[in-house]
């Protein structure tokens, strides 16, 4: 059983010179281990069975102006604050514990409380991780939308690159489209959107410039779309493998994708997947300014291509659709003259059909004689809401 001398506090500088310089002289200690005691008050210096020696180095320090405790064996001293008696235990672990753990470490001992400060440092590391990560998927969500429901300021045209991808199949070489019309293809999509623009805007601004390119013989079949039941992550792999073969093909061309403000694809499926493919609908987005029109194999219908065109371009800007899930002309936002009515004389372009009476439609096959609706030319900013 063994008492222990402890030095409390030092007074000042002049006073710790004295101690540490007694410490080597008298003590012992060589002079890093001294300056270690020193630094790090309270600090036991001495111990020993011998209660009269313990008394005689104390009043050798008390007499240089050292704050001095002795620590008797039969008290139980904190192992952490060597200076407290013990008075309590660790609410977590049952361990002994003096004042200054109840008031510094809220009744915990100084083990128990260093592990919770640590849990605490690292959950709060954690929610400055997910909240910066929140951050940033927020600003980039934001960012997204924004691009995505920005309406064109229609001060310029705008550059549409049309590229024509044909399978190319061993059994049956798909013919692209004619050069003739290919020809009419540009013209007539150009000459419809400035009248359009100019009866609906008022403007004389040629609202697109249609570059086309190609053919694109590709040895691949495009990816289908997701479901609209497949989970997020097959959404998201089977939506980029589409967007990411169609934009390959574009780069095909040796074309600049900068140099065009809206890409739409002209997709020549091949006569054995007719069936396939005619349940694969056309797409258009505003993301990226993308779209994909799917064409058949062989005589095809000029009109109805330039219709779907058209629908898939005014996708890309900001348009609806404007028929329900059985592709039936939704009123009023789909008819041209919904005053009217029965029947429709012009096809509303995001409707692609002519309503004629109830349940009876017929599909527009006649870019003249469809017609951007005031819903659509609201929301490509053509009108004011």
């Amino acid at each position: 059983m063994q008492y222990q001398l402890l030095i409390l506090s030092i007074k000042d500088k002049r006073t710790e010179y004295f101690v540490k310089k007694h410490l080597v002289e008298k003590l012992v200690f060589n002079q890093t281990d001294a300056q270690t005691i020193l630094n790090n008050l309270p600090s036991v210096i001495f111990q020993s069975e011998d209660k009269k020696k313990i008394d005689v180095i104390a009043n050798e320090l008390i007499a240089l102006g050292v704050e001095i405790q002795i620590n008797s064996p039969s008290t139980k001293f904190c192992s952490q604050h060597i200076e407290q008696v013990i008075s309590s235990s660790c609410v977590k672990c049952g361990d002994a514990t003096c004042n200054r753990c109840q008031q510094e470490n809220k009744n915990l001992c100084t083990k128990c409380f260093l592990k919770q400060q640590n849990k605490r440092r690292w959950t709060r590391y954690r929610q400055i991780a997910a909240f910066g990560i929140l951050l940033v998927v927020l600003l980039v969500s934001a960012r997204i939308y924004y691009t995505d429901h920005r309406k064109l300021d229609w001060d310029r045209t705008y550059n549409v690159a049309l590229v024509e991808v044909v399978y190319d199949s061993k059994k049956d070489k798909t013919r692209a489209l004619s050069i003739s019309g290919r020809d009419l293809l540009q013209h007539s999509l150009e000459k419809w959107f400035e009248s359009e623009a100019k009866r609906v805007y008022n403007s004389n601004i040629k609202p697109f410039r249609f570059k086309l390119l190609g053919p694109v013989f590709s040895q691949e079949l495009a990816p289908e779309l997701p479901l609209t039941d497949d989970n997020i992550w097959t959404k998201y792999k089977q939506t980029s493998t589409f967007i990411n073969y169609f934009n390959n093909q574009l780069l095909e061309t040796g074309s600049n994708p900068d140099d065009y403000d809206i890409k739409l694809y002209l997709y020549i499926y091949p006569a054995d997947k007719r069936e396939d493919y005619e349940k694969q609908h056309s797409v258009g987005t505003t993301r990226g300014r993308f779209g994909v029109v799917f064409l058949p194999v062989g005589k095809q219908s000029t009109g109805r291509t330039l219709c779907l065109i058209a629908h898939e371009i005014l996708h890309t800007v900001g348009a609806s659709d404007k028929y329900d899930e059985n592709h039936f002309t939704l009123f009023p936002d789909g008819y041209f003259e919904p005053t009217k009515r029965y029947p429709q004389e012009f096809a509303e372009i995001m409707s692609l059909a002519f309503p004629l009476s109830p349940g009876k439609e017929k599909d527009a096959e006649n870019l003249d004689l469809s017609r951007v609706g005031e819903k659509t030319a609201i929301e490509i900013g053509w009108k004011q809401p």
